[in-house]
């Protein structure tokens, strides 16, 4: 049996599921487009928070509680003898495909800002930043089974988090950018820094979302309490 990651995620994700995704990705990159030019870097800061509840609220709805022993869905799939190969390849695609889902939720926004002529390394750093928030949130979600207000309170505080810092950031920027050239060289370090940064957290968020998930998988098999499991 054939068993490809798009297979093994696809038993797991309806269609209105993937539906909603390429919906909001249109939308967000379409928002993105216009607002940045009106407010060039600063769209960044729009597009994050959105693309980050998208994401967390249609994933709510595919792998909450996946992983948990209460979840009578997992069942069939834990009495099954290529279970995990199906959920392992099922959360790999999964992570990968958030990621891209990000990229392309700020796709309007960066090919805006470049055909504006203003530099997108801040949109980089708002993106991997999202990116990195996105999965975080989903580590202290998704195998608690928690329900959509909490998984949404959780959400606001990161896009609070990741606003306060961009928007930190931006400022910076833009007060650089009215002093001397080594200034802003300066800053321009400090971006690259932040973005390359983000982009390593982001993968070792990804590594460690999945082996929580698996982890909840695997202690459905043993004769543990449901807080210990």
């Amino acid at each position: 049996m054939n068993r490809t990651l798009w297979k093994c995620t696809g038993a797991f994700t309806p269609m209105s599921y993937r539906i909603a995704v390429i919906i909001g990705m249109i939308l967000t990159s379409v928002i993105g487009f216009i607002l940045s030019d009106y407010m060039g870097l600063a769209s960044a800061l729009v597009v994050a928070p959105i693309a980050l509840v998208i994401i967390v609220f249609v994933d709510y709805f595919a792998f909450s509680g996946i992983s948990t022993r209460r979840e009578k869905c997992m069942e069939l799939m834990k009495s099954s003898l290529y279970g995990r190969e199906i959920i392992g390849k099922a959360l790999k695609a999964d992570t990968i495909l958030k990621i891209v889902t990000v990229l392309l939720c700020f796709a309007g926004c960066i090919i805006g800002c470049f055909m504006g002529g203003v530099g997108i390394m801040f949109v980089l750093a708002v993106m991997f930043t999202t990116m990195a928030i996105t999965v975080l949130v989903l580590i202290f979600t998704r195998r608690k089974g928690l329900n959509t207000a909490v998984q949404m309170m959780l959400t606001y505080l990161g896009v609070t988090l990741l606003d306060g810092v961009m928007l930190g950031l931006l400022f910076a920027t833009i007060n650089a950018a009215e002093e001397e050239t080594a200034g802003m060289n300066a800053i321009d370090i400090a971006i690259l820094s932040i973005t390359l940064g983000m982009a390593a957290l982001t993968i070792l968020l990804g590594f460690l979302l999945y082996r929580d998930c698996i982890k909840g998988y695997e202690s459905g098999f043993l004769d543990r309490s449901e807080k210990e499991a």
